[in-house]
């Protein structure tokens, strides 16, 4: 997990669908304990952001402003 954080965060070239791999490692990891799913949280709201700009179309564009949106109502993540 920590190998492939590091090699998104050093990457020359990252799509955004690279972040995926670390963060599926991350949630995993979530189940040890409430510190680790502090930091699969903190990891999983700027990956999810991350992933926004493939929704491109103009049939996604209520997507676009939605998820931010609902994800600000809710109040982020809470721990």
């Amino acid at each position: 997990c920590v190998t492939s954080l590091a090699a998104f965060l050093t990457g020359w070239h990252v799509h955004e669908k690279a972040i995926l791999t670390p963060l599926a490692c991350a949630a995993l990891g979530a189940l040890d304990g409430p510190a680790e799913l502090r930091a699969f949280l903190m990891l999983a709201a700027p990956a999810h952001f991350s992933l926004l700009p493939l929704l491109h179309g103009p049939a996604e564009y209520l997507l676009r402003v939605l998820i931010p949106c609902a994800y600000a109502a809710g109040g982020g993540p809470r721990v």
